[in-house]
């Protein structure tokens, strides 16, 4: 679905019209954006790894990571050397130049040991954040199979912002009940012997 489609799903979800005075598209928005971050924060879900490079100088420590970064998985340097995580007060006590072999995330940041003395090439992967949804046009990464989350998580705010609880507690059921449902099926990992077949067939 795209950010159109999701707000006329909303309001079928909650027995409102278009044009509702209530349920605007600047509220729907809202309530769909919510909707959708609630179920990026229920797991680091496949659809939401990412890769970039990031390039070491001569003497700098500091490197800032993708703004949609939220959090590092792995950083892999030259010769595919995987740099191994320490925490920021082990950094800090280091010393020396070299061929980074450490990392720690600090804010927006990795900080490598030793220090880089020239270009070097890394590759970090991490988990991205969901991007909100603006246009009408626009639609997330989240898989179109799993939509109906995004809808049954903006009705529960949308039921909330009524004061209808009961509703409200149903939405929150259904929602968990898909997250269920997705943890099960997220991973890539097939359940089946493939070539056509089924499990019992």
């Amino acid at each position: 679905m795209d950010l159109t489609t999701f707000r006329t799903e909303l309001r079928t979800r909650l027995g409102v019209p278009n044009g509702d005075a209530f349920f605007t598209d600047a509220v729907c928005t809202q309530l769909v954006n919510a909707g959708l971050h609630l179920v990026e924060t229920e797991a680091d879900w496949p659809w939401l790894e990412a890769t970039e490079a990031i390039n070491t100088a001569a003497g700098i420590e500091n490197y800032q990571t993708a703004a949609n970064a939220l959090r590092t998985v792995t950083v892999r340097g030259p010769n595919s050397i995987v740099l191994e995580r320490a925490p920021i007060l082990e950094i800090e006590r280091m010393n020396g130049t070299g061929s980074p072999r450490y990392y720690a995330p600090f804010g927006a940041q990795l900080i490598v040991r030793p220090v880089p003395v020239a270009i070097e090439a890394l590759v970090h992967r991490y988990i991205r954040t969901e991007p909100d949804l603006a246009g009408g046009a626009d639609v997330p990464l989240l898989p179109a199979s799993y939509h109906s989350a995004v809808v049954e998580a903006a009705a529960m705010f949308a039921f909330r912002r009524e004061g209808r609880a009961n509703d409200a507690q149903a939405a929150r059921v259904t929602f968990d009940d898909w997250i269920a449902q997705m943890r099960r099926r997220a991973s890539r990992r097939s359940d089946d012997p493939g070539g056509g077949e089924t499990a019992g067939s």
